[in-house]
């Protein structure tokens, strides 16, 4: 569940780990983040831009729907419950589950299914390339990622689409190829 967040949201290890069944709200379909577990226990978000809502997919709010009952269920086994305090990913026993321990898992997943390379960070960064490619404004995706300012996001970001600069060549000449002025008279340059 923690990987499957971390690629419909955009959001770092420590905020999904730290995200708690309070976080997320069906009715709006969102979830929101509001701390993040560090090795040193839970904090605050980087910074205050960090702290956000995330509107969520329809199949991860299935998938959210179906994990809650799943870990419920798994944790009853051993006689704890499920509260709106428990972490959405957790630990075996219903505790937030340490990053390091996390990123250990991640590993062993990845490896195991060829993603050698793949990084838990790179599936922020896919989500970030993915909605830029398909044309989400700058701001939506900075308020997603939870960055302070758009630059950050641009920076990152905006280099990672050569075919943006085709698709800006072909928008100009048609405009410099127009028959009809766009203002005062057409002049062939």
């Amino acid at each position: 569940m923690g990987v499957r967040l971390a690629l419909a949201t955009g959001a770092r290890r420590g905020e999904v780990l730290g995200l708690t069944w309070d976080s997320f709200d069906a009715r709006t379909s969102s979830i929101r983040i509001n701390q993040q577990q560090t090795k040193s226990g839970l904090r605050a978000p980087k910074t205050e831009r960090g702290k956000r809502t995330i509107t969520l997919d329809g199949a991860t709010i299935e998938r959210l729907a179906e994990w809650k009952s799943q870990q419920a269920e798994y944790l009853f086994s051993f006689g704890i419950r499920q509260t709106e305090k428990t972490p959405i990913v957790s630990d075996e026993l219903g505790g937030f589950l340490e990053p390091d321990n996390f990123s250990r898992w991640w590993d062993i997943f990845r490896k195991r299914h060829g993603f050698d390379t793949l990084k838990l960070h790179d599936l922020r960064h896919t989500q970030a390339t993915l909605l830029i490619a398909q044309g989400v404004d700058i701001k939506t995706v900075q308020n997603r990622l939870g960055h302070t300012k758009a630059s950050t996001t641009l920076d990152l970001y905006a280099g990672v689409l050569p075919g943006k600069d085709a698709e800006a060549a072909s928008v100009i000449g048609s405009l410099l190829t127009t028959k009809k002025p766009i203002y005062g008279e057409t002049v062939n340059l």
